[in-house]
């Protein structure tokens, strides 16, 4: 295994397209209203620096996409 990074740029690209009109991505401040996670803890995940993974921002996170955990954390293996 070489790394696990976050999948949650992407998730927000996509939300955004699907409840914006312009098709802009969902902004950091619209999710953690919606969810109650911190805005720098979303930064962090959305910069892809986060370090440890929280079992409730995880769930979370997963209910308001309505994914699954291979969304959020994608496993990139050595080739």
């Amino acid at each position: 295994m070489k790394d696990i990074r976050s999948g949650l740029k992407t998730l927000m690209e996509k939300k955004g397209r699907e409840i914006n009109p312009l098709g802009s991505k969902l902004q950091q401040t619209q999710l953690a209203e919606a969810t109650g996670i911190p805005q720098g803890t979303i930064s962090n995940w959305e910069r892809d620096v986060v370090t440890r993974f929280d079992k409730h921002t995880l769930l979370k996170l997963m209910q308001y996409f309505d994914c699954d955990i291979t969304d959020l954390l994608i496993v990139e293996r050595e080739k």
